[in-house]
């Protein structure tokens, strides 16, 4: 239990380091609040944590944060990522169906599709890395490359639908949050997690 939090707390922390980053490229594709936003869902997340007075099941932990992040006006993608944590709560022994029950619930609720230039391109890579048998390391790299491809996107979705070609050769910013949080679970979490 303490390794997940751990990695919770790690998530949260690399999140907050990437605000400017993401405000960055929210600023060429959306409204320039993206990163305030996230660093908003990582604090009340850590916080929720620091407030933990006995360990609780990693499911519930899970659903737990995800209430908490919902609850914290951290703008559509963190809802989304929020209903992800708490779909996925459920399948939480294994990162794979993690992922796989985060993305099935995040693209019910958010109707994109690969391709629309969203988290989407960046998560949907990773998920099929562990349905073919790979790795998290795997499938950091995936997220990676999905979110570098979003670059030659013009959304059809969020933010940058209204952005059009001005956003051509800017990465999603939540596809890079996407990314970065697995290059993060990579780090912390070991390369067969």
């Amino acid at each position: 239990m303490q390794h997940v939090q751990k990695i919770i707390r790690s998530l949260c922390e690399r999140a907050i380091t990437e605000r400017e980053t993401l405000t960055a490229l929210d600023q060429i594709i959306g409204d320039g609040d993206f990163g305030v936003n996230i660093e908003r869902g990582a604090v009340a997340i850590l916080a929720a944590l620091g407030e933990l007075e006995a360990p609780e099941p990693t499911d519930q932990l899970l659903a737990s944060l995800g209430m908490t992040l919902n609850g914290a006006g951290c703008g559509t993608c963190g809802t989304l990522i929020s209903f992800g944590m708490i779909a996925g709560a459920a399948r939480c022994d294994d990162a794979g169906a993690f992922l796989e029950a985060a993305l099935a619930r995040i693209i019910q609720a958010g109707h994109a599709r690969p391709g629309d230039k969203t988290m989407i391109d960046a998560l949907k890579p990773a998920v099929a890395v562990f349905q073919s048998g790979g790795n998290l390391e795997c499938a950091a790299r995936a997220a990676w490359q999905g979110a570098e491809a979003t670059k030659d996107m013009v959304g059809a979705k969020g933010r940058s639908l209204y952005s059009g070609s001005r956003a051509k050769g800017i990465p999603d910013p939540g596809a890079y949050l996407v990314a970065a949080l697995m290059d993060e679970a990579v780090r912390c979490g070991g390369r067969n997690s």
